[in-house]
């Protein structure tokens, strides 16, 4: 994800909110978010989701939206050299007021490119409480 004009490893990265009420939104940079999943929560596709407090939405949806490139990679699959592109996206995350204790989600960005590889990152989401 961007970080200003930093690219920042978002697997393992922990967002830290306060209490109040507020908004967050993240530019992510993949090879496209597809659909994206919340520990014991069923999800489907980019939909925009209400989850403990948290309202989590990623746009633009590939399936439906032009997605702007941001560069170019070069990955090795099945000893053939691709290169493919990077795609922004935003995560638009809402946190409602947390009056009780702290609470946490992590978030699964899931990438599926057909007939080479799934991948995904793990962000993770703490709140914290009154």
């Amino acid at each position: 994800m961007l970080d200003g004009q930093q690219l920042v490893e978002t697997d393992g990265y922990i967002l830290e909110l306060p209490a109040e009420q507020n908004t967050v939104e993240l530019r992510i940079v993949s090879k496209g978010v597809q659909e994206f999943g919340i520990g014991g929560y069923p999800m489907s596709g980019l939909g925009e989701y209400k989850v403990e407090g948290f309202t989590i939405k990623v746009t633009p949806d590939p399936a439906s939206e032009k997605l702007e490139i941001y560069d170019y990679i070069d990955v090795e699959y099945k000893g053939e050299q691709h290169r493919i592109p990077r795609y922004l996206q935003t995560l638009h995350l809402g946190a409602d007021t947390n009056t009780g204790q702290q609470k946490e989600i992590r978030i699964r960005f899931i990438t599926n490119i057909p007939n080479y590889w799934m991948e995904w990152s793990q962000l993770t989401v703490r709140q914290a409480g009154r």
